[in-house]
């Protein structure tokens, strides 16, 4: 039973990830609405295709989800031991 609090949040971050990998291909312009005209967003042109790499989004995206995520995890931290 002392697994409980780690099963919990590994659910969470797996509903979350499943969420957002579900819209992500119903709707990807969902997500490069926002993204498309940051400075450090690249793109490409290989032959016929267009390579697009948002960069500075995915840089932003990762500094969100890791304040969000140290934020949730607040209630489930042990208090350490002196």
């Amino acid at each position: 039973m002392r697994y409980t609090g780690a099963l919990v949040r590994f659910l969470i971050g797996l509903i979350l990830f499943i969420v957002v990998l579900i819209l992500g291909v119903l709707k990807p312009d969902l997500f490069s609405s926002f993204t498309g005209s940051l400075p450090g967003n690249f793109s490409f042109k290989i032959g016929g295709s267009v390579v697009y790499a948002p960069v500075l989004a995915w840089v932003i995206l990762s500094a969100f989800l890791t304040l969000v995520i140290n934020l949730f995890s607040i209630p489930f931290r042990r208090a350490s031991k002196p």
